[in-house]
Parts: structure tokens; sequence; C-alpha cells
């Protein structure tokens, strides 16, 4: 059975500006989710992918899409059978949900997100 997306995440180095950029172009609400500079994306249409904007002032600014896994563990494992590389293991991110990421072959960082 095919996964479906269930996350993403937009990386920034200035979360006032880009917050403001989206409300106005999509009319999301962000509702501060910790001191880590991550904001939940409230937007009001159902159904939809839930969403994160996140300051990262010393890193890589890029969008990470996160797909659903029912086991984070045996998917890090499948993904680094098949030439992937684990770059954060399973942790719990805001209490709410477990997370991971991998690098897949070429290079691309890919969130799971356990549901």
């Amino acid at each position: 059975m095919a996964k479906t997306i269930g996350f993403f995440e937009i990386a920034c180095q200035d979360g006032t500006t880009l917050r403001q950029f989206y409300r106005k172009l999509f009319d999301w609400q962000f509702e501060p989710r910790d001191r880590n500079g991550y904001s939940q994306i409230e937007a009001e249409t159902e159904p939809g992918v839930a969403g994160a904007l996140h300051e990262e002032r010393h890193g890589p600014i890029e969008t990470l899409i996160y797909v659903e896994v029912p086991d984070l563990e045996k998917a890090l494992a499948a993904a680094e059978e098949l030439g992937g590389k684990t770059i954060v293991p399973p942790t719990e991110a805001a209490g709410e949900r477990r997370i991971a990421q991998f690098e897949d072959p070429e290079g691309n960082i890919i969130g799971l997100v356990q549901g």
C-alpha cells in the first residue's frame, strides 16, 4: 500500500517575515509550539496535510515532507537497506508525534511521521 504525506515543514531564517508572507498569501495562521522556533500552521480548510514553520538560523533552509508510516524503526531500516542513511532517529516532536528523518541515495532529506 502506498504511503501518504502526513506532514510538511518549511524552514526559514526569519520566522516573523515568513509567517507574515504566508498569512497574506494563503491566510494561514500560526500557533507557536516551542522555544526552538516551531509554529504549527493553522489552516481553515479540511482535509489537508498538517504543517509547521521552523526557524533554523544556523542550518540549511529547506522544505521537508514527512511520509506517514506505521513503524518508524522498520521504515528507517528499509531505507538503509536500499541505500539511505538515518539522519534523525525516532524522536518525540512537540510531545504530539514521533518523527524521524533519512537521507535518500541522492542526498534528499525525507521525514517520517508515525501514524
